[in-house]
């Protein structure tokens, strides 16, 4: 079993197709989900959108700027 799992003799093209599906109809139920539940730029707990992207952002724009210690 472990030599199909490194082989990957197992991945069909219609099983990569399947799961390649299932994780796009995930991804779109995710996104819709927030679209219909948030308000303005807030999701329904009250947490602001984007706000792990954008502590990650701030961090690379300080590190530009040559100040990575503040």
């Amino acid at each position: 079993m472990l030599e199909s799992l490194r082989s990957g003799s197992w991945l069909s093209p219609r099983r990569r197709h399947a799961w390649c599906l299932i994780a796009l109809i995930g991804f779109a139920a995710t996104i819709l989900f927030l679209v219909v539940t948030s308000s303005e730029s807030a999701d329904f707990l009250g947490r602001p959108l984007g706000s792990d992207f954008l502590n990650v952002w701030a961090a690379g724009q300080l590190v530009l700027e040559g100040k990575p210690e503040t």
